[in-house]
């Protein structure tokens, strides 16, 4: 396999069948994907993310792209590791399993065991002993599950930590610094999830409503009023 700088390195058996199984996995598409030349997207240097192929009839694609670590073809599984360790498996299986991304959550992370762990190991590659490509969400989505441990204004989510129960900020800084220190390949900023149920004005800004004055009351009230 020949990365996209044009420098060879060491195959495994691992690349063979990702390879392979890659290359079965398109031509099963052949019918409904149409190759094409590929295209690097001018704002994607840093990944070089070239696509390879579109299905005529929806928004699906096939593509790869490179990291620091590995070159990634997608569509692809990442398996989660919240804590920095993907539960009943090993390392071992998970590479040879051909396994090219592993998530992993910014939110936790920043709690146990701290990015100053992380510093000290060099990143979470060091940390895991994992070779290659880690994504890290940004903390949102704990925003959406922890409504009762966490509080919101414009510029920051507040949350009592469950580790030592002490109030920790999340702002959009600190979620990507908490990214750089964990040594992610892939970072997301910080977003806010929404329930499914959420009405549209949830989500979309409103006009302020309309202050109408109170109606005038009619005269049989007010000769009621002066009765009374």
């Amino acid at each position: 396999m020949i990365p996209a700088n044009g420098a060879p390195h060491d195959l495994k058996a691992s690349d063979v069948l990702r390879s392979l199984a890659f290359a079965q996995r398109r031509a099963r598409c052949e019918p409904t994907f149409s190759q094409c030349q590929p295209v690097t997207c001018p704002g994607m240097q840093r990944l070089d993310f070239t696509l390879e192929a579109t299905a005529p009839s929806s928004r699906a694609r096939a593509a790869r792209f490179r990291t620091r670590h590995n070159e990634v073809l997608t569509p692809t599984f990442m398996p989660v590791g919240t804590h920095a360790a993907v539960r009943a498996q090993r390392r071992e299986d998970l590479l040879e399993s051909g396994v090219q991304v592993l998530l992993a959550n910014t939110y936790h992370l920043l709690l146990r065991p701290g990015v100053e762990i992380f510093e000290k190991f060099g990143g979470i590659h060091g940390f895991m002993n994992w070779p290659r490509s880690v994504i890290t969400d940004s903390g949102g989505f704990q925003i959406f599950s922890l409504p009762g441990r966490r509080t919101m204004c414009e510029d920051y989510a507040e949350f009592k930590s469950y580790t030592d129960q002490t109030l920790v900020r999340l702002s959009p800084e600190r979620s990507i610094a908490t990214q750089k220190s964990i040594g992610a390949d892939i970072m997301m900023v910080l977003d806010q999830c929404v329930p499914s149920t959420v009405e549209p004005r949830g989500v979309e800004p409103q006009e302020p409503p309309e202050v109408k004055a109170p109606p005038e009351p009619s005269p049989i009230a007010s000769a009621r009023l002066n009765l009374v």
